[in-house]
C-alpha cells in the first residue's frame, strides 16, 4: 500500500470517528435537553401540589376554628338550659306524664349520649343527648307528657337552634324531668301548652350549629343531661 493511500485511509477513518463523536455528543445534548425539561416540569407540578397543600392545611384550620367556636357555643347554650330549667317554678304536683318515653321521631342514631374523644380536636367533648338522623320535615313527637316550656329560636340557646323543652314534673324520687328537642325546622306548639306523650310537636330540620338534618334529643334531671335511650321503651 503507497503513502499516499495510507493517508487516505486513515483520514477516512478519523472522519468516521468524528463523525460519531458529534452524533454521540449531540445525544448527550439532547439526554440532557429532556432532563432539564423534566426536572422543570417535576418542580413545577411539586410546586402546584405544594400550594394546593397549603390551601388544605388552610381550609382545615379554618374549619376546626369553626367547628371549636360552634361546640364552645353549645356548650354554652347547654349550660344556659341547665340554669333556665333549675329556675322555673313548677306547673302542678307530681309527675305529668307515664314516666316512660316514646322514641320522638323515626331514624337512625347517629351519635350516643357521653364523652367522645374528637378526631379533630383531639380532646374528650360531651355529648349531652342522642342524634336521630332523619330527613328535613320527619315528624317530631313529644317523648312524655308534659308543658311546653321553651318553644322558638332563642339567643341563648342559639346553638341548638329551632327548640322545644317540655317539663314532665317531679318524679316519685323526687326528681324534676324535662325533655330537649333541638335543631328543628319547624315548631308546632307555643310555651304553656300541654302536650300529650306522643303529640306531633315539630319537625326535623338543621337549624342552629347542625351539619347536616337531625334531631338532637335530651333527657335531663334537675336540669342536668342523663342519658335519654335509658328512658325510651
Amino acid at each position: 500500500m503507497s503513502n499516499l493511500t495510507k493517508d487516505v485511509t486513515f483520514g477516512h477513518l478519523k472522519t468516521i470517528q468524528l463523525t460519531k463523536e458529534r452524533l454521540r455528543l449531540k445525544k448527550q445534548i439532547q439526554n440532557i435537553a429532556a432532563l432539564k425539561e423534566d426536572v422543570a416540569s417535576k418542580e413545577k407540578l411539586l410546586s402546584s401540589k405544594s400550594k394546593e397543600q397549603l390551601a388544605v392545611v388552610s381550609t382545615l384550620q379554618s374549619q376546626i376554628k369553626k367547628m371549636e367556636k360552634q361546640n364552645s357555643a353549645l356548650e354554652q347554650s347547654s349550660r344556659q338550659i341547665s340554669t333556665a330549667l333549675r329556675s322555673m317554678g313548677s306547673h302542678g304536683t307530681g309527675y305529668y306524664g307515664l314516666g316512660f318515653f316514646v322514641k320522638p321521631t323515626t331514624g337512625w342514631i347517629s351519635s350516643q349520649f357521653g364523652s367522645r374523644r374528637h378526631p379533630i380536636f383531639k380532646r374528650r367533648i360531651n355529648h349531652n343527648g342522642t342524634d336521630f338522623a332523619a330527613p328535613s320535615g320527619t315528624r317530631i313527637v313529644a317523648g312524655d307528657s308534659g308543658y311546653i316550656v321553651v318553644a322558638g329560636e332563642k339567643s341563648q340557646y342559639r346553638g341548638y337552634g329551632k327548640i322545644t323543652i317540655i317539663d314532665h314534673g317531679t318524679n316519685k324520687n323526687g326528681v324534676r324531668v324535662s325533655s330537649v328537642y333541638a335543631h328543628q325546622s319547624r315548631i308546632l306548639v307555643r310555651e304553656g301548652e300541654f302536650v300529650q306523650q306522643g303529640q306531633e310537636i315539630g319537625w326535623v330540620g338543621s337549624t342552629g350549629y347542625s351539619t347536616g338534618p337531625h334531631l338532637h334529643f335530651e333527657v335531663r334531671h334537675d336540669g342536668t343531661p342523663v342519658d335519654p335511650m335509658k328512658y325510651i321503651k
